[in-house]
């Protein structure tokens, strides 16, 4: 059961790591270039979105699964309690963007600096799961 979780637990971290990516480093500059794809840009936020909610959620779900059944009588790792928290805080980010952006519309760029930043949390807590066993 536990490769199981762990096998989905990886899907959907990749999956969520790539919608982000292709929406901060694929789409935002192309869309900014060509003025006629700011519709396909919007309508690929709402379904970009509504997968990103699927795959955070079976992220989450899965990585309490795999932490309190691999650690439960065991100590957290230095490395493995800062990914959690990093982890923790990317999802909350997530979740509450769309109250956190309009709040900020003065900032030129705002959003595009949260994908952003978004981005470099999800890689950190990537390099975090390949160093936390060594």
């Amino acid at each position: 059961m536990y490769t199981f979780i762990l096998t989905i637990h990886l899907i959907s971290a990749i999956l969520f790591i790539g919608t982000v990516y292709f929406r901060t480093l694929v789409m935002l500059p192309f869309c900014k270039k060509e003025a006629y794809m700011k519709k396909a840009y919007d309508f690929s936020a709402i379904r970009g979105r509504f997968l990103a909610k699927i795959f955070v959620t079976t992220l989450l779900l899965s990585g309490l699964y795999l932490i309190f059944t691999r650690y439960q009588n065991q100590s957290i790792t230095i490395l493995l309690a800062i990914k959690v928290v990093l982890g923790l805080l990317l999802i909350k980010i997530f979740y509450f963007a769309h109250n956190i952006v309009p709040k900020y519309k003065h900032i030129p760029n705002f959003g595009t600096y949260l994908h952003y930043g978004m981005f470099m949390g999800m890689m950190i807590v990537v390099v975090l799961a390949k160093f936390q066993y060594f």
